[in-house]
């Protein structure tokens, strides 16, 4: 049973569809104090599928992607040097599911962070300023 597939590059339409028959989707991120609040697109393609996101975050702790997933309940946040504690957890995850017992119980409430939504608020910020 392969448990990771590596595909190399494919289209933006194969990624799409890739993402959306995974089990999981992993985020990589990195944060220091010059780079605050850039969060990766794939994040808001990954809220769109509603599968469990594990992000891996080099450099600082990212506070905001903390703050959405803590909002969505969409999956973890993981530094990248916490290696102990990212394979227990896929541990854990491929043990339930191995079980038939995937349900991991996640809101996947993604509402407010779809692309439409933040360009709304873009539009609305580029008014005020306007204005």
């Amino acid at each position: 049973m392969d448990i990771l597939v590596e595909r190399g590059y494919v289209s933006h339409l194969d990624a799409l569809k890739i993402q959306q028959k995974s089990h999981i989707n992993i985020l990589l991120n990195y944060c220091d104090e010059d780079i605050k609040g850039d969060l990766s697109a794939k994040l808001w393609e990954y809220l769109r599928w509603k599968n469990p996101i594990i992000a891996i975050t080099k450099g600082n702790r990212d506070e905001e992607l903390r703050e959405i997933f803590a909002r969505t309940r969409c999956g973890i946040v993981f530094q990248h040097d916490e290696f102990t504690h990212i394979l227990e957890y896929l541990k854990g995850l491929l043990s339930r599911w191995k079980m038939g017992n995937y349900n991991l119980d996640l809101n996947t409430d993604s509402s407010g962070y779809q692309w439409s939504d933040n360009i709304k608020k873009l539009i609305t910020r580029i008014d005020e300023i306007e204005k």
